[in-house]
């Protein structure tokens, strides 16, 4: 418990001096923190789809697994939308001006 007091009072004035001055750079904070979230959880898809593509070849050699063309191509077309929304996202963000990575 001590521990999270001495985060706290370390961390606490430089969240309060980073306080946004104006809603363009509040809007580029959020904006920031989203890019950084999606990025997260994009590269632990990739890692998942990776890890259980090879669990399932794993599992073919071994003559357990079924339907692994049809799991790979999902997972592919799910891979696929997810970068086209950040992408389109991005886009977006970048027309209106708010661009926060």
């Amino acid at each position: 418990m001590q521990y999270i007091y001495l985060i706290i009072l370390v961390a606490l004035p430089s969240i309060l001096y980073a306080a946004p001055a104006t809603f363009k750079d509040f809007a580029d904070w959020i904006t920031g923190i989203i890019n950084l979230l999606i990025t997260v959880l994009l590269g632990a898809a990739v890692f998942l789809y990776m890890y259980g593509s090879g669990n399932l070849i794993l599992q073919q050699k071994n003559g357990k697994a079924q339907n692994i063309g049809q799991f790979i191509g999902w997972g592919l077309a799910i891979l696929f939308v997810f970068v086209s929304i950040w992408g389109i996202l991005r886009l977006f963000a970048s027309t209106i001006g708010t661009f926060g990575g």
